[in-house]
């Protein structure tokens, strides 16, 4: 019978190891189980059965709830961004229709004009 490695405690077989939390002496820790085997009249190749038909009474339900949400989200999301690009074509299309006073101010709106900028960019993509 070897004396316990330092760190550790003698107990007996079963019992429960306690360490105390304070201790920073980098105790070993010993994790084990125990299997209990039962002997089963169910055939091997039926083993899964009750977990496979188990689910085929609950799938014939229509998952309402499930289907609005997703509805309620998409709708949701799709008017988040036709605002988006609401707000962006409507400011390209104010910037584009201006009317310029001045014929300096006309070329100056010719020249950003033929300028590729903001929505125009996409049509090359």
């Amino acid at each position: 019978n070897t004396p316990p490695a330092p760190g550790t405690k003698e107990r007996g077989a079963g019992e429960p190891m306690q360490l105390d939390p304070q201790d920073q002496s980098g105790a070993d820790v010993v994790w084990t189980y125990d299997v209990v085997w039962e002997r089963s009249d169910v055939k091997w190749a039926s083993r899964w059965d009750i977990y496979l038909t188990a689910g085929e009474a609950a799938d014939h339900k229509i998952h309402w709830f499930s289907i609005i949400n997703s509805v309620v989200i998409l709708l949701f999301l799709s008017g988040v961004v036709a605002l988006i690009m609401a707000r962006i074509l409507r400011r390209d299309f104010a910037r584009y229709n201006e009317a310029a006073a001045t014929e300096e101010e006309r070329a100056e709106a010719a020249r950003e004009m033929r300028e590729e900028t903001g929505w125009k960019l996409v049509y090359g993509d």
